[in-house]
């Protein structure tokens, strides 16, 4: 006989009452609600417009903050809580249209419920390798694929030039 039969005949004899199951461990359900909570944006269920706010600005730390309005027109909320994260993507534009780095920064996506739009201060670390090129901003879903994928427009911000430890925007 198994452990749990041979504890709910323990249970019966003792208390005279019916025998329920026992909790499962805190990890286990942990686990089992992460994974139900699991969700693959589907192409129809998401809708996104995203629009600069300004060219950026240069913080002390190190990075770039350029500021973009997030509007979620699709049908569900988007976050960087989601399971997988939804996250805003940086990708840095090749010049020859070959190259590109794809994964070059990440911000997390605040919750944007459909219909609502967010200011999010998307970062930028300063690198050589974003002198002279613009930066494509998107959302991504990780794990699963950048929303451009999926039919939905991203922006084009810059170009930028590398000033020592900042970035400065070249003008056009």
């Amino acid at each position: 006989m198994n452990k749990q039969k041979l504890a709910c005949l323990a249970l019966l004899a003792c208390a005279a009452t019916s025998c329920q199951q026992q909790p499962a461990p805190e990890g286990k359900v942990a686990a089992q609600a992460a994974t139900a909570a699991t969700h693959k944006l589907r192409p129809e269920e998401i809708g996104v417009t995203l629009q600069a706010l300004g060219p950026g600005s240069q913080n002390p730390n190190g990075t770039y903050t350029i500021p973009v309005r997030i509007r979620n027109t699709g049908k569900v909320s988007m976050s960087g809580a989601n399971n997988p994260p939804v996250n805003v993507g940086v990708k840095i534009d090749s010049l020859d249209g070959k190259g590109a780095v794809t994964d070059f920064a990440r911000t997390p996506l605040p919750d944007i419920k459909p219909g609502e739009a967010k200011d999010v201060a998307v970062l930028v670390p300063v690198d050589p390798r974003l002198d002279g090129h613009t930066l494509s901003i998107e959302l991504v879903q990780e794990h699963v694929g950048w929303f451009s994928n999926m039919g939905q427009p991203g922006i084009h911000v810059g170009p930028y030039t590398v000033c020592g430890k900042s970035l400065c925007t070249t003008a056009h």
